[in-house]
């Protein structure tokens, strides 16, 4: 089920948008809506379209959308990131001594991730696009 829905998001355009419960859904829906109203349709730039062929994590598959994001690097960042949400969220996160340190930074704690995919992956969840 999941690879077809990977499948269709890839091939035919359709957005399939990853929520962990009813509140992320809400929210994503209403950010839908509020940018429908808006008519912010135009591209970013940084999303590609890229087939992640039977991909069965759908997570997985949406990071690998990004440019620079290879199904490892997706695996890696669900490593450290167990959650997309955490991305949207934009939270802090805790590095290896412990100390609080912002999204960009975590992410660039990752291996092969670099400040530029860092941005990417942020940018790709989030509604300000100025990182």
């Amino acid at each position: 089920m999941l690879g077809m829905q990977t499948s269709l998001a890839v091939k035919r355009g359709i957005k399939i948008i990853y929520t962990d419960d009813m509140e992320g859904t809400l929210y994503a829906v209403n950010r839908l809506f509020e940018r429908h109203l808006n008519d912010e349709n135009q591209e970013t730039g940084y999303v590609k379209t890229h087939d992640t062929g039977e991909i069965d994590d759908v997570q997985i598959a949406i990071l690998m959308q990004i440019e620079g994001i290879s199904q490892e690097k997706a695996e890696l960042i669900l490593e450290a990131v167990p959650s997309l949400e955490l991305l949207v969220l934009e939270r802090d996160m805790y590095d290896e001594d412990g100390e609080v340190v912002t999204m960009l930074e975590y992410l660039q704690l990752i291996r092969g991730i670099g400040e530029v995919t860092a941005r990417r992956v942020i940018n790709a969840f989030q509604d300000d696009r100025s990182l």
